[in-house]
């Protein structure tokens, strides 16, 4: 493994994966929008597909981008 690529997998096991953080911050974004407009969420769980409603969704603290869905 070259220099290069240890300093990148070091810099990414330091400061995180920047995709990973977009990715988080996307999944949180769609719990706070199904939250907010009342609509259940469906996702896969150890393979078996889970509907969850809207009162049970748990979401970080912060704003939704989309201050218009009240």
């Amino acid at each position: 493994m070259s220099t290069d690529q240890e300093n990148s997998l070091a810099h990414r096991l330091i400061y995180g994966n920047e995709t990973e953080v977009a990715m988080k911050a996307a999944v949180e974004e769609a719990k706070r929008l199904h939250k907010r407009m009342g609509v259940p969420m469906h996702v896969v769980v150890d393979g078996v597909l889970v509907t969850i409603q809207p009162k049970d969704i748990e979401v970080e603290d912060g704003d939704c981008q989309y201050p218009f869905l009240t």
